[in-house]
């Protein structure tokens, strides 16, 4: 899914079609590092590499391959992206994990994306990061904070989050949904949650 691609190296370029090959831009497609880490296996090895990455940090993630391809991103700022489909997750994979699983998964949608975004890209305007947190949160987190919330109610899901929300500055419209969603009740919220798949 993703190249690092010299620009001394002009034979790769050839391999694709300039029209499914671009710039990376974090804005836009740091929701797909997620699908592309799971290429990653050994990570030890890439790690002798970058000596910076913490072990604590890539231990406090179930997904610590995040932290790698971030990293990486960051080391060489040359990555192109291919416009290739690729085999996602569907919603009802979520059958497939244990309940126990789903409050972790919660917390690995902060810790995998936010805290390295946070880490490798702290020089960016506040304005971007903002804006690239709130896509993570609509795209992604609010999906796995639903699905707790149906599983374990919303004071024990909150409280699961409580400390980790901190990573970045949230944004104010999610603070404000996040406040939405822990006074409204439940058969409101999975209207909500129905109407936002529709849209």
């Amino acid at each position: 899914m993703y190249e690092n691609i010299s620009s001394t190296k002009k034979n790769n370029k050839s391999k694709f079609q300039s029209d499914i090959i671009r710039p990376f831009e974090i804005s836009n497609d740091i929701i797909d590092i997620g699908f592309a880490s799971c290429q990653i296996i050994k990570t030890d090895l890439i790690r002798k590499i970058f000596k910076k990455i913490k072990k604590k940090d890539l231990l406090s993630t179930g997904y610590p391959q995040n932290f790698i391809i971030l990293k990486i991103i960051k080391h060489f700022n040359n990555w192109k992206i291919l416009n290739l489909k690729c085999i996602k997750k569907s919603p009802a994979d979520i059958k497939l994990f244990n309940k126990s699983d789903q409050k972790n998964r919660l917390k690995y949608e902060y810790l995998g994306y936010l805290k390295p975004l946070k880490q490798n890209f702290s020089n960016y305007p506040k304005k971007k990061l903002n804006s690239i947190y709130s896509k993570i949160f609509f795209r992604n987190i609010i999906s796995w904070l639903y699905i707790c919330i149906k599983l374990y109610g919303k004071e024990q899901t909150f409280n699961s989050i409580k400390e980790i929300r901190n990573i970045i500055y949230e944004p104010f419209k999610i603070k404000l949904t996040l406040l939405l969603i822990y006074y409204l009740p439940l058969p409101l919220l999975e209207f909500i949650k129905w109407l936002r798949k529709k849209l």
